[in-house]
């Protein structure tokens, strides 16, 4: 599923099950607008991502390094890299 610019629409994780309709998530992938991020914000996000379980976590670009590392270290077992040109195939 592909979203809007969440941040633009003042969403953030904890919002968007009223757009998924509380659907399980298969991945977080791309960009996540976390260069930026506050350590607050940074705090709440790993723990909103925590909390759904997901399988597997694909930060890119404007995720910027700092969160990306941060996330590889929560997360070990759930990640991936993707860049430009990369494919991804999930199983129905």
């Amino acid at each position: 599923m592909l979203l809007p610019n969440a941040q633009a629409l003042g969403l953030d994780l904890r919002d968007l099950d009223a757009i998924t309709g509380r659907k399980p998530w298969r991945a977080v992938l791309g960009g996540m607008h976390l260069l930026q991020a506050s350590p607050e914000r940074l705090t709440a996000t790993l723990a909103a991502l925590r909390k759904r379980n997901l399988p597997l976590l694909v930060p890119a670009h404007c995720t910027g390094w700092p969160t990306t590392a941060r996330l590889w270290e929560t997360f070990p077992e759930r990640r991936a890299t993707a860049g430009v040109g990369s494919r991804l195939i999930f199983d129905r």
